[in-house]
C-alpha cells in the first residue's frame, strides 16, 4: 500500500547523508589504498573504523578484505623483483596461516567482540607508535615468525594488523 504524499518521509535529507557518507568513504578509501600501496598499512587502520561505525564491525572487517587483497596484489606486482623469499618463508607464510585461522574465528565472534578486538588493536598500535616501541626492541627470527602469525590472525579476525607487521619488519 502506498502512503499519501503528506505521510512520506522526505528522501532528500537521507539521500544527502548517504551521498556525503559515500563520498567521504570513497576519499578515505583512496587515501587508505594509497597509504597501503606505499607504506604497507593503512586500509585497516583508516577504513575499518569508518565502516564499523556505520555498518558494524563484522561487516567492516569483511568489506576491507577486498581492498586489502587488491593492495597486496599491487605491492607484490610492483615489488616482485625485490621480494626477499626468506622473509616470505619466515613471516609471510605464518602470516597467511594466521589470517586463515583469524578468518575462521571471525565467523564465531559477535559484533561486540570484534569491535572490542579492533579497538584494542588500534589503541595498542597507537601506544606503541607514541613510545617508538618498534625501533627500540630488537627481536629474533623466532619472534618475527610469531609476530607474523599474530599479524595474520588479527588481520583475519579484526581487519587490522599493521602495527604487528611493522614491528616485525623493522626488526628484520
Amino acid at each position: 500500500r502506498r502512503r499519501a504524499a503528506s505521510e512520506q518521509q522526505p528522501a532528500v535529507a537521507g539521500d544527502r547523508g548517504l551521498v556525503i557518507f559515500l563520498l567521504g568513504g570513497f576519499v578515505l578509501a583512496v587515501l587508505s589504498g594509497g597509504t597501503a600501496s606505499v607504506a604497507g598499512f593503512g586500509i585497516g587502520s583508516l577504513l575499518t573504523p569508518l565502516l564499523a561505525a556505520t555498518f558494524g564491525t563484522a561487516t567492516a572487517v569483511a568489506a576491507v578484505a577486498l581492498p586489502h587483497a587488491a593492495a597486496t596484489a599491487l605491492r607484490c606486482w610492483r615489488l616482485r623483483a625485490n621480494i626477499d623469499w626468506s622473509v616470505v618463508r619466515g613471516f609471510g607464510l605464518l602470516s597467511a596461516a594466521g589470517g586463515l585461522v583469524g578468518a575462521l574465528l571471525y565467523t564465531r565472534f559477535s559484533n561486540d567482540a570484534l569491535t572490542l578486538t579492533l579497538g584494542l588493536l588500534l589503541l595498542s598500535t597507537a601506544l606503541a607508535t607514541l613510545v617508538d616501541l618498534p625501533s627500540r626492541v630488537r627481536v629474533t627470527r623466532l619472534v618475527v615468525g610469531v609476530l607474523g602469525l599474530l599479524s595474520g590472525l588479527f588481520g583475519g579476525l579484526a581487519g587490522n594488523q599493521g602495527g604487528l607487521r611493522a614491528a616485525a619488519m623493522l626488526s628484520l
